[in-house]
């Protein structure tokens, strides 16, 4: 993270256009340590609560899991009793070549199984499916030319499957040929040879199975739509996981969910309804979680309906809570304004929301193994947290050999303590360990445990666990990065967001805070291992945070106490190549001409660090006090030279901030009007123009003045577009230029109009 973060300092200084690139949305941003993996919910992936909203990951899940929740496979497991493994059963449907099959060349047990004389009804079964599987697309031939060939094709197929459905007597057999021809109508537009088929083989049927809902699948693509069909849309979507992701596009919301809801014959129809609108709900979907469970029994449903809501309401109270963006999923959840006052009200409004939902689960004697621990998190999601850590504590030993959801109770715990605590700290040996443990894979639940500590007022302990986050790179989403806000509505890098602990301590914390970092961080006699890990990152940047104390200073025209820090520092920092100082450094302070900003100049053969720049800056207001009359203009313009090349104008404005860019936004740093105004500048060139004899150098000093009038007028008009015209109004509303112009009307055109006068009036020094 640390070279990825010097690299991306480089780049941002140097490119005025990054202004305009990444801002963080959406998943990105989403708070999350409820994973819905960690209670083992099969079947719905595509459907967990995301950004994405419904994006079927089915492609990208492990091998062991899609085995695990095929229905095709579980339903030959089932078939022959349980006796074959899996995995075996996987490797047979889809990786063994109907020739290996046929003549049994294979090692696969379910392959042996089916060649024995009992079992060969199935094997040709499973060969003739092999072939038909190539048919089971509209186009086979990208360019259509055997669009017709493929129909004929098809038919045969068709007519075939239904003959061997009704040669064979077995049951299971005969449904799937059937099934089989009815795929092949569909993918060759026959809907009423499919509608045929189905009547025949599928109509009449009261046990359903996985087979029935895969036909009726297909049966209702030819369906307009309806409040029958909707019915059984959500029936397929409840009973069939297989075809649960391709369904749920066709059902229809526009249509009266309470009318069609009247039409449902069955509680299990009920059910289905509510498990599906609940599932495409992206706001309150309590009641309709109420409803399912009324009807249904499907306790592992139920759980997935419940961790999704938790997921929602873990987005829309705890991404705003601690990292102050709005909801991943939002984007206008608080209206035109999002402040903290909004911020607040909105959370309110779904804590409220949460602590009906946890009540509600309190009057549900569920047998879920895991329920008590959602519950928990319910409550948590609330605010209600008297009471909580004990029960919190309960489900963390009763699920002691379930490493993730003892791990998820862990973490909870661990955040419960610190938000009861009034004075929070990090003493704890179980909420060390629960950091320790958690500090390589997730980001978000180290971002929670600082939010906690830093909202208490423990910003030093906080500040250590900031200084963890995003450590490791990782933009996979394995390990989600976290970003967040300053409460101070401060942005001390490219924009209004943070994810490295520097840039959010510049924004953040104040001179003392930082002292106090430092300050513990030197005397800690690292007496365990958490508190070795607790300042490792810190530790190993000390000169970093020396050199923000400075800068702090500096801010605030402190010379003397920017200096005493700016010396704590090893030159080496200046001089890295990891970090700018180097690149933005290497410029004379002291020098600047009529227009010059950030390009080099013949005066720039001489290279200062931080702490030589304010030590000359510190000796030239010194000599103020004691200087010759004759001397004092020097020393003035060469000061206001100082502060100017420190401002977002100047050579050397890496003094002040940690990025640049030509937007010129204010940062929110209590040094924004000298930064941007060079007010500092303006008052030593007036000064030099005071005590100045000379009228070349008053004249010059005047213009030097006017130069940072032009940056402070320009600054008050930074909301507005700069045309040509508004510039040359800006320019006539100057002052000093006109102080200028009225004073010595010789030398005006030649410092606002020629640019090589500039050297023949600074000589006038000499």
């Amino acid at each position: 993270m640390r070279n990825y973060l010097i690299y991306f300092i480089l780049f941002i200084v140097s490119s005025p256009a990054f202004s305009c690139g990444y801002y963080p949305y959406g998943e990105d941003i989403r708070f999350n340590i409820l994973k819905p993996a960690t209670f083992d919910i099969k079947g719905f992936d595509a459907f967990h609560y995301t950004f994405f909203n419904f994006y079927s990951a089915n492609t990208e899940a492990p091998l062991v899991d899609k085995i695990e929740n095929d229905e095709n496979v579980d339903l030959w497991y089932h078939y022959f009793n349980k006796s074959i493994n899996k995995s075996s059963i996987y490797e047979a449907i889809y990786s063994i070549s109907s020739k290996d099959l046929k003549s049994g060349n294979t090692k696969n047990e379910f392959s042996i199984e089916l060649n024995k004389p009992i079992n060969k009804g199935i094997k040709d079964y499973l060969i003739f499916a092999k072939k038909c599987s190539p048919l089971n697309c509209y186009f086979s031939d990208p360019w259509e030319k055997n669009s017709k060939f493929d129909k004929i094709t098809r038919n045969k197929a068709i007519q075939k499957a239904l003959k061997q459905a009704e040669l064979t007597t077995q049951a299971e057999l005969k449904q799937r040929y059937a099934y089989l021809a009815i795929r092949l109508a569909y993918y060759n537009n026959d809907k009423k040879k499919l509608n045929k088929i189905y009547s025949s083989y599928f109509n009449k049927n009261e046990n359903l199975n996985a087979i029935d809902y895969w036909a009726l699948h297909f049966k209702l693509q030819f369906e307009p739509s309806s409040e029958k069909r909707n019915i059984d849309i959500a029936n397929v979507f409840a009973h069939s996981s297989e075809k649960r992701y391709a369904t749920h596009f066709f059902f229809d919301k526009e249509l009266d969910f309470n009318k069609t809801l009247s039409l449902a014959a069955t509680n299990d129809e009920k059910a289905s309804l509510h498990l599906l609108y609940a599932t495409r709900k992206i706001d309150y979907a309590l009641s309709n979680i109420q409803e399912f469970e009324k009807f249904s029994s499907d306790e592992k449903q139920l759980s997935f309906l419940v961790v999704r809501e938790l997921n929602k309401m873990e987005d829309w109270i705890l991404t705003p809570y601690y990292s102050l963006f709005e909801p991943s999923f939002s984007t206008s959840w608080y209206g035109d304004k999002m402040n903290l006052d909004s911020i607040n009200i909105r959370i309110k409004k779904d804590q409220l929301y949460a602590l009906e939902f946890a009540k509600w689960m309190d009057k549900i004697d569920s047998k879920s193994e895991h329920w008590n621990t959602l519950k928990n998190y319910a409550y948590f999601l609330s605010g209600e947290s008297n009471n909580l850590l004990p029960r919190i504590l309960n489900e963390q030993q009763t699920h002691k050999n379930n490493k993730k959801i003892y791990n998820f109770n862990q973490q909870l715990s661990a955040l419960i303590q610190l938000r009861n605590s009034k004075k929070p700290n990090l003493s704890d040996e179980q909420i060390q360990n629960t950091i320790i443990e958690n500090a390589a894979n997730s980001n978000q639940f180290l971002f929670a445990i600082a939010r906690e500590l830093e909202y208490k007022g423990n910003t030093l302990d906080a500040a250590f666990i900031f200084s963890h986050i995003n450590e490791v790179e990782d933009w996979s989403g394995k390990n989600q990065m976290s970003f967040w806000k300053s409460t101070k509505s401060i942005s001390t890098w490219y924009d209004d967001f943070y994810m490295d602990y520097f840039f959010y301590l510049d924004a953040q914390y104040s001179e003392n805070e930082i002292h106090e970092i430092i300050d513990y961080t030197i005397k800690s006699k690292e007496i365990s291992e958490f508190e070795k890990w607790k300042i490792n990152i810190i530790k190993n940047k000390i000169a970093r945070l020396y050199d923000l104390l400075g800068t702090k200073f500096l801010r605030k025209d402190d010379l003397n106490n920017a200096l005493k820090n700016y010396n704590l520092v090893n030159d080496t920092l200046w001089e890295s190549e990891h970090y700018p100082y180097q690149y933005y450094l290497n410029a004379n302070p002291f020098y600047t001409n009529l227009y010059n900003e950030h390009s080099a100049t013949k005066a720039d053969t001489i290279k200062y660090t931080k702490p030589q720049v304010i030590k000359k800056l510190i000796d030239l207001k010194s000599k103020l006090k004691t200087a010759k009359e004759s001397d004092l203009a020097y020393l003035n313009y060469h000061i206001a030279n100082c502060y100017l090349n420190m401002t977002q104008y100047g050579n050397s404005w890496i003094m002040k901030r940690y990025y640049w860019t030509s937007t010129e936004s204010h940062t929110g740093l209590e040094d924004d009007l000298e930064y941007f105004q060079c007010l500092l500048a303006k008052k030593y060139y007036l000064d030099a123009y005071h005590t100045s004899k000379k009228s070349k150098i008053k004249a010059l000093s005047l213009r030097m003045a006017g130069r940072c009038e032009k940056y402070r007028l320009l600054d008050l008009y930074r909301e507005e577009y700069i045309s040509e015209e508004k510039a040359k109004e800006i320019f006539y509303e100057n002052e000093l230029f006109k102080k200028l112009k009225n004073e010595f009307p010789e030398h005006y055109e030649p410092l606002v109009s020629n640019c090589e006068s500039f050297i023949d009036y600074y000589n006038s020094f000499n």
